[in-house]
């Protein structure tokens, strides 16, 4: 307790004046104090206050005690204002002299207004605060309490940050930050309602006036695991024990009302029947029964029926949100979702929604992909997705859903995290990175939130790659039911682009060997030349902006631009100083505006004051560069020329302008492109997004469109304004175009221990073309194949295109593969002597059988390596970043192992490199295979025979030879079993049968032979036989 003055007047006063003739609450709450109290040897408030928090709990009542134990915390904080206070005059003395105490107010009227007049200090005291029909609430004493009043300041804070950077915010977007505490908020709020068990509306007023914010994610969260298809409050209701109606229909209302109170979006009141349901799925990002079904009857649907499948993740062209949204929400569809599903989410915010599905359709990619890969686990990026999406992924991929469903009175919080996961095939997924910007201390972040993990995760770790680098490396940290994979900070210096890939990885054995299992990737790219934009949040911090982010509203945007360039205003930006900040950081030096929803800009090079961007914030622009193959010496992208059955070509660029007003901007909106100085028209329509929405895009494409020439050196695109004079453009495009067509990567193979690439390309006329790298020239006559031959690892295939008839040149480097395979060395060697066997792999260990691919630079378009052992899939990845990978083949021992004597054969191991698109076949992948090594499974013979030597003695006899040493168990089926074993050399192509085995043998007893391995598991250990390797077969 705080010291105070014993000898003071009023602590004197205090000592020596009984309980019923202070000033504090009111005289029915006194007599109760006292009644309890008499018999014991407290009689002052002093005596009461010297007793423990357990030993009020023990005398008084709890409320009482609550009362109490917090008048006792005001009189420790300032003892000598309150004892002052606690000897005022009682509630009969007039209104102007009374500062009675009063910690919770009954619900009995009172004249006497000077009662509940409380000084300053109380009404501004965390302690005290007035409910929303006028009463005090005094803070609550239950256990939880200390863990909810942080997480109150901490959800407050989150959403203030969210509420500021984006425009339309659901609670779930703050799920991230409190994914290890949900265990925490919610037994916290089930103690909080058991307390107050015969009185929720206290424990409601407590809610409002305390945990107002928190309570919002509580129910989001709870929202999303309750709803069973047809019942959500039931549930949840059961499940906190409140079942008085009045207090049900108060929670549902202090729910919207504390949702209105931050404008969060809300359905509408015509809504009445089903507003109060819609309105907690949505912001619980809909539930775990809704996604369910969105998987199995909308989304995986129509990923695997969806044509033009890309390895990077991409929508399919010409499908968004919108579209899916639409498909859902069809009656009787292909795709269509089940009714109840369709009402929650056919009056949302189609845009939201929209964003929500194409994320969605992303995961479902991952997923298609991943299965490609025999990891036994599969390592998903989440993208913006909320959990319970991700939880019923979990559940449709191990077929548990159908059973989920039909179970409508199961508890969603019985539910454990990972125990549904069949063990052959987890599911993991981490929500997406982000990048942050640290006014204060000058530094530029990757950011991830904490993130539980089921306990089968717990001897693993994760491996944070940027642009190649291993940055970071974290190891999950053991906690009752699950595992934690902590936060995570990483600090980067300013580039141009951040390849970002995450990596679970697993421990092999007792060593430091580690295997990959799964990885995700995500790419932060500027979204100008030399330019990064940052949201500055309410609390100061600055998040990066996303790539189709509006803004709607008025926003403080800090630009990071590359030393060198500068932010120029033109409408709608004023310039401010950034708080707290450092002027520059790696290169790049920050400015600050407050930006307009209709604000313009122009990037400016302070050297020679040229425009090197400008935007307008009402326009988002979408270029569709999926067909570049190179990039001109000029630093040009360049195309190929991939026409369409019906003219155009469907490899060329095309820009999406989406505004505000489709048809406005459809009659405002022209278009010029220039080819090697001849104008051309190019297409263009517009796309309404529903019929609920003005807002448009408007689509300029070369599909149908015929160029003048096939060689073009210089394609500019322009779109502007007409009805603007100043900074009237809004997207320009410069680019080339090569007259070939269906420039791919046709064969990988080694030669003298070099991986090499064939590309090949058709002539599209007439042309000359010169191999710089070989400094070769070939005459190419149209419709002619031309085939160039390059290094695996390089970057860049560098040629030079001649048009004799245009008289026009281009050098280009055109995209090369890029990648280095890594080959073990002994397993390399062995592979030039014989076919590697299980004798092999077993006796080289881990550290000598990993292989690595490592991607030498980033790919933009599709890049992915998939390698089998036979036809078993051991290795599949998409390479679209910078980096190392491997995979380990000792880890795939087991390939090597017969289900039978007679299974033995050869096998291959075979690289299949999957790069860019073959346009000339419906859009499917290019593909170049290559086997790299034979393989031999079994133990190097398929049959035997027993064979009677001249000395005698009998022998088992095979059609090959053993190729490593083996041990042969002879057994006798039946009750009285016996085992005899022989050694079987290496090389050796019989063993000696024991003499027992063979009178046994020819009385007709059965006789079966368990053949084992005789080999070392590891570089370091004994030879022993290996049972698990073993074949059994009858003699």
């Amino acid at each position: 307790m705080t010291s105070f003055d014993a000898n003071s007047e009023y602590m004197a006063k205090l000592a020596s004046t009984p309980l019923l003739k202070l000033s504090f609450e009111n005289a029915a709450f006194r007599r109760r104090i006292f009644n309890k109290t008499k018999s014991t040897d407290i009689s002052n408030l002093l005596d009461l206050f010297a007793l423990t928090d357990h030993q009020l709990e023990g005398l008084l009542e709890f409320e009482d005690a609550c009362c109490i134990l917090d008048l006792k915390e005001r009189f420790e904080a300032n003892p000598e204002d309150t004892a002052a206070s606690l000897m005022a005059v009682d509630s009969h003395s007039s209104a102007s002299n009374s500062t009675c105490f009063r910690l919770h107010s009954d619900n009995e009227a009172s004249g006497d207004k000077a009662q509940v007049n409380l000084n300053a200090r109380s009404h501004q005291s965390d302690m005290l605060k007035i409910a929303a029909d006028g009463h005090h609430v005094v803070f609550p004493n239950f256990k939880g309490n200390t863990d909810l009043r942080c997480l109150e300041q901490r959800a407050a804070r989150e959403l203030d940050y969210l509420s500021s950077s984006f425009d339309n915010v659901m609670v779930y977007q703050a799920f991230d930050a409190f994914n290890s505490d949900f265990d925490t908020i919610t037994v916290s709020f089930g103690s909080l309602f058991q307390t107050y068990c015969r009185s929720p509306r206290r424990a409601l007023d407590a809610i409002d006036c305390y945990f107002g914010t928190i309570f919002l994610i509580y129910v989001a969260y709870s929202a999303s695991k309750y709803f069973d298809g047809e019942n959500l409050w039931g549930n949840f209701f059961d499940a906190i024990g409140i079942s008085e109606g009045n207090s049900q229909s108060y929670f549902k209302h202090l729910f919207l009302r504390k949702l209105e109170n931050r404008g969060l979006p809300v359905y509408g009141e015509e809504e009445e029947t089903q507003r109060y349901l819609c309105t907690a799925l949505l912001h619980g990002g809909l539930s775990e029964w809704s996604w369910t079904d969105l998987w199995e009857n909308s989304i995986m649907p129509l990923v695997r029926d969806r044509g033009g499948y890309s390895l990077s993740g991409l929508l399919p062209s010409g499908l968004s949100g919108r579209e899916i949204l639409a498909k859902i929400n069809q009656p009787n569809g292909r795709y269509s979702a089940k009714e109840r599903t369709r009402k929650t989410i056919e009056k949302a915010d189609a845009g939201y929604i929209g964003a929500v599905l194409e994320d969605a359709f992303r995961v479902a990619n991952q997923v298609r992909s991943s299965c490609k890969s025999a990891k036994k686990s599969m390592f998903l990026s989440a993208y913006d997705l909320p959990d319970a999406a991700m939880r019923a992924l979990r559940l449709y991929l191990t077929g548990q859903a159908g059973r989920q469903q039909a179970d409508k009175g199961r508890k969603a919080n019985n539910q454990s995290v990972g125990s549904s996961l069949k063990k052959e095939r987890e599911l993991a997924y981490l929500p997406m990175a982000q990048i942050q910007l640290d006014l204060m201390g000058g530094k530029l972040l990757l950011v991830w939130n904490k993130q539980r993990f089921p306990l089968s995760f717990a001897n693993r770790r994760v491996d944070y790659y940027v642009n190649g680098k291993c940055l970071e490396t974290l190891h999950f940290e053991y906690r009752p039911n699950y595992v934690l994979l902590d936060r995570v900070e990483i600090p980067l210096e300013p580039q141009d682009i951040f390849e970002v890939e995450i990596r679970l990885m697993e421990r092999l054995g007792d060593g430091d060997d580690w295997e990959e299992m799964s990885s995700t990737s995500q790419v932060f790219s500027q979204q100008k030349p030399g330019c990064f934009e940052f949201v500055i949040g309410a609390d100061g911090q600055c998040r990066l902006r996303g790539d189709r982010e509006r803004i709607s509203k008025r926003k403080n945007i800090a630009y990071l631009v590359r030393d060198g360039l500068y932010i120029k205003p033109v409408l709608g930006m004023t310039e401010i100083d950034p708080p707290n900040s450092f002027t520059s950081i790696g290169g790049f030096h920050i400015q600050a505006f407050q930006v307009e929803p209709s604000a313009s800009g122009e990037l400016i090079e302070e050297s020679s004051y040229k425009t090197i961007e400008s935007w307008q914030e009402r326009y988002l622009v979408k270029i569709n560069k999926k067909g570049v193959i190179g990039r001109t010496k000029e630093g040009l992208d360049a195309y190929g020329y991939n026409p369409l059955d019906y003219d155009g070509d469907c490899s060329l660029p095309s820009i999406t302008v989406t505004a505000l007003d489709g048809d406005l901007a459809l009659r405002d909106l022209d278009v010029f492109c220039n080819c090697d100085g001849v104008k051309v028209s190019i297409g263009r329509f517009s796309q309404w997004s529903d019929c609920y929405s003005e807002e448009a895009s408007i689509v300029v494409s070369f599909a149908k469109t015929v160029l003048p020439f096939l060689h073009i050196r210089n394609c500019e695109l322009s779109i502007f304004q007409k009805s603007v004079s100043y900074n009237s453009t809004i997207a320009k495009y410069q680019f080339a175009v090569l007259p070939i067509r269906g420039f791919k990567l046709s064969r990988v193979y080694r030669e003298n221990m070099t991986f090499l690439a064939d590309y090949e390309f058709q002539a599209a006329e007439n042309l000359e073309v010169v191999n710089d790298d070989l400094s070769s020239a070939a005459e190419v006559l149209g419709d002619a194949l031309y085939i160039t031959k390059a290094l695996l690892e390089d970057e860049h295939v560098r040629l030079t295109f001649i048009s004799p008839q245009d008289n026009k040149t281009t050098e280009v480097e055109l995209q090369g593969a890029a990648l280095r395979i890594e080959v073990p060395q002994k397993i390399d060697s062995i592979a030039t002597q014989h076919p590697i066997n299980l004798s092999d792999v077993l006796s080289a260990g881990y550290g000598g059988c990993s292989f690595s691919i490592e991607a030498l630079s980033a790919r933009r378009g599709s890049r992915a390596m998939l390698v089998l052992l036979g036809q078993r899939p051991v290795f599949f990845k998409e390479l679209n970043s910078k980096g190392p990978s491997s995979f380990n083949l000792h880890s795939h021992a087991d390939f090597f192992r017969m289900n039978g004597i007679d299974k033995a054969g050869d096998d291959r191991l075979t690289f299949t490199l999957y790069f860019g698109e073959d346009y000339a076949s419906s859009n499917e992948l290019s593909y170049g295979d290559m086997d790299l090594f034979r393989l031999q499974r079994g133990f190097g013979f398929s049959s035997w025979r027993v064979v009677l030597k001249q000395d005698g003695t009998h022998v088992l006899r095979f059609n090959g030879k053993a190729l490593f040493p083996l041990v042969f168990e002879f057994i006798r089926v039946g009750k009285a079993s016996l085992s005899y074993s022989s050694f079987c050399e290496k090389g050796a192509n019989e063993v000696l049968i024991p003499a027992l085995v063979i009178r046994l043998y020819e009385r007709r007893r059965l006789i079966r032979v368990k053949v084992m391995p005789f080999l070392k598991r590891s570089r370091l250990g004994s030879a022993s036989p290996l049972e698990d390797f073993a074949v059994i077969a009858d003699m």
